[in-house]
């Protein structure tokens, strides 16, 4: 993509070629084709397989339906730890599931970030199970701080664009924060009560937002 922007069609018409050389070596060593599986078919496999864009033209859908099913059959629980935790998360997101994300996080036993709160801990700890010793404050498993505020709270900015798309899921009445722009700082907050959703926006002057209310399909600015 570099190459192409620098006007560089030489090399990005090699690259191009060295990534499918790439693509498919990996899908000769590690792709079953009748199950629509990789390697050991393990959620860190396949979520790996699909974020990288690897899967086969036509097959993503039946790669990522066997992925959902590999969450359900551990009863919703994640098996990845630190590599795998990122691609997971984001591949969900990217194929609207976010209320099995929820669902996968909000519990209170291990794999998960809800023992660590129910254990009283405050930082991340080094292991899903913080009773094993390590680190009682690592950086490791934070992948979930990638989905709070583009997903969860809804601020998305690329340069001078800002989207705001909250996504109220599971049993969530409300979520709050803030990021930086270009502009300054944007600040979003919503609740649920009453049947009712709230959302309160500040937009920093100069800036401009594109704003998508979860329960409707338009955008207004």
């Amino acid at each position: 993509r570099s190459a192409k922007h620098l006007g560089k069609k030489q090399d990005a018409n090699w690259y191009n070629l060295r990534a499918d050389s790439i693509r498919h070596a990996f899908n000769r060593e590690f792709y079953d084709v009748k199950k629509k599986t990789y390697a050991t078919g393990s959620q860190c496999a396949l979520s790996l397989a699909l974020y990288l864009k690897l899967v086969p033209e036509g097959d993503y859908q039946a790669v990522f339906q066997n992925l959902v099913k590999d969450i359900k059959a551990h009863g919703n629980r994640l098996t990845t730890g630190d590599v795998g935790n990122r691609y997971l998360f984001t591949v969900l997101t990217q194929n609207d599931q976010r209320e099995l994300l929820y669902t996968m996080l909000n519990h209170d036993d291990v794999p998960g970030y809800g023992y660590q709160i129910k254990k009283g801990h405050t930082t991340l700890t080094e292991q899903w199970n913080p009773d094993m010793g390590a680190s009682m404050n690592h950086f490791m498993m934070a992948h979930i701080e990638n989905f709070l505020i583009p997903d969860l709270l809804g601020i998305r900015r690329s340069g001078e664009l800002i989207e705001i798309k909250p996504h109220p899921v599971g049993d969530l009445t409300w979520c709050k924060g803030s990021t930086m722009s270009a502009f300054g700082e944007v600040k979003v907050s919503w609740k649920r009560e009453n049947g009712l959703f709230t959302l309160d926006i500040d937009v920093p002057p100069g800036g401009f937002a594109d704003v998508y209310l979860p329960y409707s399909n338009r955008a207004e600015s």
